[in-house]
């Protein structure tokens, strides 16, 4: 008597096996380290997956932060976390860059098309399988059985692996800790110890727009005490973080820059220096800079 796969018992123990080893690879994570030399591009690549997505932030001491829409900088990580009356993500949390060990960013989403794909292949596949097995071997090829098996099975194994897809998640691991030390970011981290609520924005704020003065020209050397900016080696401006402001150092005098609100302060016979607070005039801070700026460059 000829070798018969019958339904529905054959089909089972064909079929759970194979759909569990096809949903080991729905929730699979995937791991990126930071490359100091690439910072920028390791932002933007967590700042592009995390748009709309749930994420999981890691500290250096161990707590844990979730939310969503990241973005993440050279100095910050911020992120949006629920109002807890609406439910709507509208308030903006933060930490600096440096406090943060690994952010983890999971797509519901795509594993969740990745597990109704799988299953709705496995499914029918195995559907189809046992009818195709008999007709090989001389028993008569039921088509209607076959494609009623076959579209049965591939709409329960995509039902079951999309639920299963949408639960587990794709995840996407960003580490940093293990490449920070010595980085731009663990300097700033450093300088911004202790300091008052706003001074970590003030900071970020003049670096953006000190940069922005010639992007391509200008060179910044973080060190673990202040910034310096260059410009074909020399320096023009270096910035100093202390508890309630930062201190801004120009190589330019009182009477090489135009000064209306009286600001600047000697330091040497050569340079002068004034400080910005939260709250303070950023236009008019960064116009003194590209004044100092302006003046070495020419």
């Amino acid at each position: 008597m000829p070798c018969c796969i019958t339904y529905p018992g054959e089909f089972l123990r064909l079929f759970v096996p194979v759909f569990l080893t096809g949903l080991t690879v729905v929730g699979c994570s995937h791991t990126h380290t930071f490359t100091p030399n690439d910072a920028d591009g390791y932002y933007e690549r967590i700042n592009k997956a995390g748009q709309t997505q749930n994420i999981l932030i890691r500290l250096d001491g161990g707590d844990e932060r979730r939310g969503a829409n990241i973005h993440v900088g050279a100095d910050s990580v911020t992120w949006m976390t629920p109002d807890p009356f609406t439910r709507r993500f509208t308030r903006r949390r933060g930490v600096p860059t440096g406090q943060v060990s690994e952010i983890v960013v999971t797509n519901r989403t795509k594993s969740g098309l990745i597990g109704t794909g799988l299953g709705m292949l496995a499914g029918g596949l195995l559907g189809v399988f046992p009818d195709m097995v008999n007709s090989i071997k001389g028993n008569q090829f039921d088509a209607g059985r076959t494609l009623f098996f076959g579209g049965l099975l591939a709409a329960f194994g995509g039902i079951g692996g999309g639920v299963a897809g949408v639960k587990k998640g794709t995840q996407d691991i960003f580490i940093f800790s293990e490449y920070l030390e010595g980085s731009d970011a663990y300097f700033i981290t450093q300088q911004l110890k202790g300091v008052l609520p706003g001074v970590d924005d003030v900071l970020s704020d003049l670096r953006r727009g000190i940069r922005g003065l010639n992007a391509g020209q200008i060179k910044e050397m973080v060190t673990q005490s202040n910034i310096i900016y260059t410009i074909d080696d020399n320096p023009f401006c270096f910035l100093v973080v202390n508890s309630r402001s930062v201190k801004i150092y120009l190589s330019a005098t009182q009477t090489d820059v135009s000064d209306p609100l009286g600001l600047l302060r000697p330091w040497s016979t050569r340079d002068s220096w004034f400080a910005i607070s939260p709250g303070g005039d950023m236009d008019y801070t960064i116009n003194l800079i590209k004044q100092a700026y302006a003046k070495v460059s020419t």
